[in-house]
């Protein structure tokens, strides 16, 4: 495969600096913002040696292409379909890619939200916009079922039933070619008749003449300056940090665990204390322990469990530009780690306060002896 005349496989890392993809999904961190969400992404996406003047210039430029500026300061969550379509297609716009790519942009999008989303993509492939200092336009590819507003495309390239090519030319000439006076009354016909019927019609041309003209490759960029592993590390944590400040509900719940779960060693009853007998083992000391244990274990466990499978789409998102599975990873473990390691402290004072420690403590013999006081 290549582009701009270029070896697409061969000069990946060089190359996906200039093509932005926007899935079908819209993978975001809910709990941010409309800005912060832009603002982490440019720290990824940006070389080293950018400012963070130059990044924010950046991201409220986007914001103003892309018509979000009333909403720059709304949580993601809160966003509308397609309001929440325009941030995803903004996170690639970051870099000025050449060539956007975008998978269903308009699926499950209401008639008016369809039309915006595609009146936004057609002024993106214009050039230009609302704010913007990015006049060279750009080609901006969308796959998608809906059949409401193609006239808004340049070109389109219609698949039959078995990928055959029904059709591809200028947008006002798709009606004609079909003889319909709506794109939605578009029928399904076999495929092999729909391409046998269109290369022998006048409309099939070589595809030289009928695609425009291609632009002038772009001069040769430097060799991708990637953000280092702990310039990505330092992002990635203080994204997740936000995060979790901003998800009320997984916060509270947080806190509430070591109180809730310090409960259930404290009704466990201890009347020799938490140390040995002094001629046999002491049992109720034994069960209590064994309660710390797996009610630590359990608030590991209940902190980290969702943490990847929850983000997978962001993850596989953010991998294309770069991310490092080493940044990426070692932000969840610092910040699950200060957590749960906060809990555990709170959780294990309320367990033992007035219960008489053991003699023997190998490391926190002190500390528990001054709490049980």
């Amino acid at each position: 495969m290549r582009y701009a005349g270029r070896d697409l496989y061969a000069e990946y890392d060089e190359l996906r600096r200039r093509i932005g993809y926007v899935p079908q999904a819209d993978p975001l961190h809910d709990q941010l913002t409309v800005r912060e969400a832009l603002l982490y992404g440019s720290e990824l996406r940006f070389p080293a040696d950018t400012t963070a003047d130059e990044r924010r210039a950046r991201v409220e430029e986007v914001i103003g292409q892309l018509g979000l500026s009333a909403h720059a300061d709304t949580r993601v969550s809160r966003l509308s379909g397609g309001q929440k379509k325009r941030t995803s297609v903004a996170l690639e716009l970051l870099t000025r890619p050449s060539l956007l790519f975008l998978d269903e942009p308009t699926s499950g999008l209401d008639p008016a939200n369809d039309q915006s989303v595609m009146e936004t993509l057609r002024g993106l492939a214009k050039g230009g916009g609302a704010g913007s200092t990015d006049e060279s336009g750009r080609t901006v590819i969308v796959v998608t079922h809906s059949v409401l507003f193609l006239d808004l495309c340049d070109f389109i390239l219609v698949l039959a039933p078995g990928g055959h090519v029904a059709y591809f030319g200028p947008a006002d000439g798709a009606l004609r070619f079909f003889g319909k006076q709506d794109f939605r009354e578009l029928e399904a016909t076999p495929g092999e008749q729909m391409a046998a019927r269109f290369r022998a019609s006048e409309f099939f041309v070589p595809s030289a003449v009928v695609a425009p003209a291609v632009r002038k490759a772009p001069p040769e960029l430097p060799s991708v300056r990637q953000q280092p592993v702990h310039a990505q590390l330092s992002t990635l944590t203080r994204r997740y940090w936000r995060v979790v400040l901003a998800g009320r509900s997984y916060l509270r719940l947080i806190i509430a665990y070591p109180f809730l779960l310090g409960i259930v060693p404290r009704i466990l009853k201890a009347p020799d204390g938490l140390g040995p007998l002094p001629q046999s083992p002491n049992p109720d000391a034994t069960k209590v322990l064994v309660v710390l244990v797996l009610c630590a274990c359990f608030m590991g466990m209940a902190n980290s469990i969702r943490e990847i499978v929850k983000e997978r789409a962001i993850y596989r998102r953010e991998r294309t530009i770069g991310l490092s599975r080493t940044a990426y990873l070692g932000s969840k473990i610092i910040l699950l780690t200060a957590i749960t390691t906060a809990q555990c402290l709170v959780f294990t004072l309320i367990a033992v306060v007035g219960r008489t420690p053991p003699q023997a403590a190998v490391l926190v013999r002190r500390c528990w002896s001054a709490c049980s006081r």
